[in-house]
C-alpha cells in the first residue's frame, strides 16, 4: 500500500474533503499516519495562499526522510551495530521506493512548493543526527545525514528535544521567525511516547513527560494567538 503511494491517495481525499466541506472554517483532525497532514496543508495553502501558511510540526521524528536514506542508515545499522533492533530478513527492508509516507510527506510538500522551507518549523525531534554522524565517512550515512543537513540548509527551522528542553526560550525565539498571517499546527503524540503515552505507533525514542509537552503547545500556542493566526490543526 505504501509503496504503491496509497499514503498519498488518502492524503489526497483528505485534501478534497477539507476543500469541499470545511474552509473556511478551521479544519481540526485526529489521524492515525501522519501523512494525512499533508492533505490538510495542502487545501488550507491553496485557499490563503501557499506564501501565507506555516507549518509547525511537534514531533519525536523529522518526518522528511525519503525511504532510500532511511534504508541506507538501517543497513548500515544492520551491518555495525550488534545490538541492532532490524532483523536482517526483513524484506521490507531492502529495495522499497521513494514514496509519500508518515516519515517522508514533509519532503514532498517541499518538493511540491506547497510549503516553503523557511516556513517549516519541526519541533521536539529525537531522529536529527549528532556530530559524530556527520563523520562517519560510510556512503549511506553520509547520504542518510546529508538528508538533515540539507533541510536546514534550505531554511528549515529544526528543533530538537535536546534543544527544546536545555533552552525554552530558544524554542520561543525560533517561533518567533514565523513570517506568515498563518500557521498550521500538527502534533505527532510520539511526542511523549514511553512517557506520556503509550499508545503511539514508533516507539524508538522515549519521549517528553506531559507537562513539558504542555509547555511545548504553550509555546506554539503564543503564535497562533498573536503574531500568526491558526488555520488548521491536528493531532
Amino acid at each position: 500500500f505504501i509503496d504503491r503511494d496509497g499514503c498519498r491517495k488518502m492524503a489526497e481525499s483528505v485534501k478534497q474533503f477539507v476543500a469541499k466541506n470545511i474552509l473556511p472554517d478551521i479544519p481540526c483532525m485526529v489521524g492515525i499516519d501522519h501523512s494525512l497532514t499533508g492533505g490538510a496543508l495542502e487545501a488550507v495553502a491553496e485557499f490563503y495562499g501557499k506564501d501565507a501558511v506555516s507549518l509547525v510540526v511537534i514531533d519525536t521524528h523529522t518526518d522528511a526522510v525519503p525511504m532510500s536514506a532511511l534504508s541506507d542508515a538501517i543497513q548500515y545499522d544492520m551491518d555495525t551495530n550488534p545490538q541492532s533492533v532490524y532483523d536482517p530478513a526483513d524484506p521490507y527492508l531492502y529495495g522499497r521506493p521513494d514514496s509519500y509516507n508518515a516519515s517522508s510527506f514533509l519532503r514532498r510538500l517541499l518538493q511540491d512548493e506547497v510549503l516553503q522551507p523557511r516556513d517549516l518549523f519541526i519541533v521536539g525531534v529525537s531522529d536529527y543526527p549528532d556530530k559524530r554522524t556527520f563523520r562517519i565517512k560510510d556512503p549511506r550515512i553520509r547520504r542518510y545525514a546529508n538528508v538533515f543537513a540539507d533541510l536546514k540548509r534550505s531554511g528549515c527551522k529544526i528543533l530538537t528535544k535536546k534543544e527544546c528542553l536545555s533552552s525554552p526560550k530558544k524554542l520561543k525565539a525560533r517561533l518567533a521567525t514565523i513570517r506568515t498571517p498563518y500557521a498550521y499546527v500538527s502534533v505527532d503524540m510520539d511526542i511523549g511516547a514511553m512517557n506520556a503515552v503509550e499508545g503511539v505507533r514508533f516507539r524508538n525514542w522515549k519521549g517528553l513527560d506531559e507537562n513539558k509537552i504542555y509547555r511545548l503547545v504553550d509555546a506554539v500556542a503564543e503564535v497562533a494567538t498573536g503574531k500568526a493566526s491558526l488555520v488548521g490543526m491536528d493531532v
